[in-house]
């Protein structure tokens, strides 16, 4: 038999398995290469063609080497009234399977949008604890300024040692971050392996995992930082505030507030409601 014999055959044998047009020119392309391969290695046409083996063996092989969703697209193509059939059955079903497609794609979103958006509010209350913490100073300010400095030392104390504690928080919120992170990636990780599973196969292996790690862990030096500065700063604030307390006989409601200060487009500056927020039952 001839190559061109055997080529033609082998089309038209994986025509009627149901092959496209652009995968048999994929497979008419390796043939080629292998017969030419043969050829130039010394072997005789009809060695050659002999060396391939039968057709029905060679059209099974490129068949098989196809990922799973275009071998079933081939079983489908190879009975029309089948794929009639499955088309019809398609439409009608979508009533079903559309919208629990649709939800499941929403639940993923959705779970997305929820990482994200606790990484955002670990940091946001972080955040407002250092804008406390800066705060401070200004309580100080006016506290001297006005010669009201018991109420200068308790709102400026309380607000510093809430900013000490953001301090102290800070490697919790980038651990709680790096968790959030790697959980979203991992995620985002796995739809996308569900989707190369179902297109492939086997073909798209295991799906692997890094173990996860304490941030403090991996930085114990910049960790013992945080929480040396933060305890500093912390105490500082609630030894300031103490002293205000003893000073005004732990009576804090009868402290006068710092005055209000018109910060331009900050808007007003106050401290009304530490006193209040201090004030013991007596």
């Amino acid at each position: 038999m001839s190559y061109e014999q055997w080529n033609s055959e082998l089309e038209e044998t994986l025509r009627k398995r149901g092959v496209s047009a652009k995968e048999i020119d994929q497979a008419r392309e390796y043939w080629y290469e292998a017969y030419r391969d043969r050829i130039e290695s010394g072997m005789d046409e009809e060695a050659a063609v002999n060396d391939f083996g039968s057709v029905d063996a060679a059209a099974a092989s490129v068949v098989e080497s196809m990922p799973t969703i275009q071998r079933s697209f081939c079983n489908l193509r190879q009975n029309h009234e089948r794929t009639a059939l499955v088309t019809v059955l398609l439409v009608l079903g979508a009533i079903a399977w559309v919208p629990v497609v649709f939800a499941i794609a929403m639940l993923a979103v959705a779970v997305y949008v929820l990482l994200w958006s606790l990484i955002l509010a670990a940091w946001a209350f972080v955040a407002s604890g250092y804008v406390f913490g800066v705060s401070s100073i200004i309580a100080f300010i006016l506290g001297a300024t006005s010669g009201n400095w018991v109420a200068g030392a308790m709102d400026g104390g309380v607000s510093l040692a809430i900013g000490g504690a953001a301090v102290l928080l800070t490697p919790i919120a980038i651990q709680v971050s790096s968790i959030l992170y790697q959980a979203s990636i991992r995620f985002g990780r796995w739809v996308a392996h569900f989707f190369v599973r179902v297109a492939k196969g086997d073909e798209a292996g295991s799906l692997s995992a890094e173990p996860l790690s304490f941030w403090w862990s991996r930085h114990p030096d910049t960790f013992r930082v945080f929480m040396v500065v933060g305890g500093i700063i912390c105490g500082a604030g609630l030894a300031l505030a103490l002293i205000s307390l003893i000073a005004c006989g732990f009576a804090p409601d009868t402290v006068a507030p710092l005055p209000t200060v018109n910060a331009g487009f900050l808007g007003k500056i106050s401290y009304p409601h530490l006193p209040q927020s201090l004030s013991f039952t007596r």
